[in-house]
């Protein structure tokens, strides 16, 4: 098992539609298994957007860090890194215990709430079929 550091900060990038919105409909960016939407993900797909947004990362490394500052916005960064480079196995599994989501204004309050959420991406088949 894989422990990413980062983690929260990954959650708070992937939930925040205006930064995925961003990528996919300003920048063009296949990043669509990104959203936290109930649909089927492949391996490979979700691997080519994560590629995606490191690729967004390298032409403009301050993506993340203005959107999120510094601190957040390298760990965020660095979980993309670290779960891109794990993608080699037929079944990820990826399991956050809570995001965070803005809250309806004037009914609660503290701006955020915790969420349980879980992500879950078939396995390739055709990987595993070539091991």
């Amino acid at each position: 098992m894989v422990e990413i550091v980062g983690l929260q900060a990954l959650a708070e990038f992937l939930f925040t539609p205006v930064m995925l919105n961003s990528l996919a409909n300003n920048l063009k960016k296949p990043i669509q298994p990104l959203y936290p939407t109930q649909q089927t993900r492949q391996n490979k797909q979700f691997s080519e957007a994560l590629q995606a947004v490191l690729d967004v990362l390298d032409e403009n490394p301050s993506f993340l860090t203005y959107r999120m500052g510094v601190e957040q916005g390298h760990l965020a960064e660095s979980a993309v890194r670290l779960l891109r480079s794990c993608w080699t196995l037929p079944i990820i599994r990826i399991r956050p215990s809570y995001w965070m989501q803005p809250c309806t204004p004037g009914i609660e309050m503290g701006g955020l709430k915790r969420k349980p959420t879980n992500i879950e991406l078939l396995p390739d088949l055709k990987q595993i079929q070539t091991l």
